[in-house]
């Protein structure tokens, strides 16, 4: 039987657990890409979905090993968090949550501390005789973000483990430091993600028309399917007044935007490199 939990150690190789006219007929052939010239609030979602209960990554245990989750804010936005949701495998009776900023591409130094948050805990499902949980935390002071970086956000508990998955990953590999670490962090290296969701407002970026000469995605207006410079791994759309519409998360350059009704929108995506890019869209 395939064993739920994987630890990560120094000798192994990963451990698991204002709106402008907007221009027509943009294509391959002619390429436009839209730079920033205001912002509006938004409803924003940041999230890496579960792939149907697949694994775990340990908390704590025999190694004292800890997990933490990247957060992705482009230069110039903010990122205010009012609810948190993270899967934990088997019963708890605290989560602490800590966020760091990011120094070289891992969690750095510590930015804030969430100690014996309130949480709204339902079993989810069973999976290699475990039980899950989704832990819902709605926070009574909202979690502001600045951007132009990202940042990790580590959740403690006494549940047995985080759960994760290879499906999707959203910047970067899930971080983790424990005993055969030195308490050093080190990324995952077999492209994992733990499984959460963050809600809260974001600072949507406005566009205007200027060229810079560089392809970011084709065609515009879209009917259907755009195909982007590199692969994206999350994408948001928003109509013209910020309001959300809907978070894609892929691992592809083309998305299909059939569903969209005929208008204007602003998309923002975040491309495999890591760089965030907000830029108008029309769908007819």
């Amino acid at each position: 039987m395939k064993r739920i939990f994987t630890v990560l150690s120094a000798g192994l190789f990963t451990m698991s657990f204002a709106q402008q006219n907007l221009v027509k007929d943009i294509s391959s052939s002619n390429p436009q890409v839209y730079h920033t010239v205001s912002k509006s609030v938004a409803g924003c979602i940041q999230e890496v979905p579960s792939n149907n209960l697949q694994n775990g990554s340990v908390l704590g245990d025999v190694i004292n090993q800890a997990i933490a989750a990247d957060i992705l804010v482009p230069s110039g936005d903010s990122f205010t968090i009012s609810s948190i949701k993270v899967n934990l495998i088997g019963a708890s009776s605290f989560v602490n949550l800590i966020f760091y900023s990011d120094i070289d591409g891992k969690p750095g130094a510590v930015v804030d501390i969430l100690n014996n948050v309130n949480t709204n805990s339902v079993m989810i499902g069973t999976n290699y005789g475990f039980d899950y949980y989704r832990h819902t935390v709605n926070l009574s002071a909202p979690l502001t973000l600045s951007g132009g970086t990202k940042f990790w956000m580590e959740v403690q508990s006494d549940a047995r483990a985080w759960e994760n998955q290879n499906a999707v990953v959203s910047g970067s590999n899930f971080a983790y430091r424990n005993s055969s670490t030195s308490q050093v962090w080190m990324l995952n290296g077999v492209g994992e993600e733990v499984v959460y969701t963050l809600e809260g407002n974001c600072a949507v970026l406005g566009v205007d028309n200027t060229e810079f000469g560089k392809l970011a995605f084709y065609p515009n207006p879209v009917k259907s399917t755009i195909t982007f410079a590199e692969k994206v791994s999350q994408i948001s759309l928003f109509d013209m007044t910020g309001k959300s519409v809907k978070s894609i998360l892929t691992n592809a350059n083309t998305v299909d935007l059939s569903f969209l009704t005929k208008g204007n929108y602003i998309i923002q995506y975040t491309t495999k490199s890591g760089k965030k890019v907000s830029n108008k869209l029309i769908k007819y």
